[in-house]
């Protein structure tokens, strides 16, 4: 198997063993040493026990999350994920504005995530989602503009 399958592949595994099975029990076998999330909550770090603590906040707001990929492209120690989420709100989530109360319904949306891989381990990991279409489904959005 040559070096961009055995990445696609540790990619897949790592969406199917951790994120779509939501456990962080196998986590620290795909993630580096040296691994950095680029893109961690607020108020969470960007190491693995940050990356740990940001998944499973995830898991908590949407219980049955599973990620669908649209494309994978693999370009030396590069791997880029599309993705499509699907979920279901169970509520309970605080924010700055209050509690985000449950929403009934499955929300869909899309996102993109670059990893890199060094030495068969996720080493660097970068995520894009389409937050506004994610907030509109949680009826977080449109904000209204009140005129003083």
């Amino acid at each position: 198997m040559c070096v961009a399958e055995r990445n696609r592949k540790l990619l897949a595994d790592f969406f199917t063993h951790v994120l779509n099975a939501h456990d962080l029990m196998p986590i620290d076998g795909f993630l580096s040493p040296d691994f950095v999330n680029r893109t961690p909550l607020p108020g969470t770090s960007c190491c693995t026990e940050g990356f740990k603590r940001t998944l499973t906040i995830t898991f908590c707001c949407y219980h049955d999350l599973h990620y669908t990929w649209t494309n994978c492209t693999v370009k030396d120690d590069r791997v880029t994920i599309r993705w499509v989420a699907e979920a279901s709100h169970p509520g309970g989530v605080i924010g700055k504005q209050g509690v985000i109360v449950p929403v009934g319904r499955k929300l869909r949306w899309e996102g993109e995530t670059v990893v890199r891989i060094r030495d068969g381990r996720i080493e660097e990991w970068l995520t894009r989602q389409d937050e506004a279409s994610l907030l509109e489904q949680l009826g977080a959005l449109p904000l209204v503009l009140v005129e003083n």
